[in-house]
């Protein structure tokens, strides 16, 4: 029985690199995205659901649409990147995540 993995935040740097290696493991890939990905990593994708994290009524939407679907999962990845209050991860010094 092949296994699915949803992808939260798949367009991101970490997301693409994990959305190959579940690829290869033979997983079944659902995933959202922010801004539009590209055609490699949609081709990848059992489907894509746009979500902005930022905002509660898209996030509400994508747990509608999963819920319509019937999805289910064996493999939830939080993978936004970037985090309020925090901000752009890539950016931040260990010093202001702890604060």
């Amino acid at each position: 029985m092949t296994k699915t993995a949803v992808l939260l935040g798949a367009s991101s740097v970490i997301g693409s690199a994990l959305t190959e290696v579940l690829s290869l493991q033979g997983f079944d890939l659902i995933g959202t995205t922010r801004s539009k990905p590209s055609s490699s990593t949609r081709n990848r994708f059992k489907f894509l659901i746009k979500c902005d994290f930022s905002r509660s009524q898209s996030v509400e939407q994508l747990v509608t649409s999963l819920s319509e679907r019937g999805t289910k999962w064996d493999l939830m990845v939080i993978l936004p990147g970037q985090m309020e209050p925090i901000g752009n991860l890539a950016e931040s010094s260990w010093s202001s995540v702890e604060e």
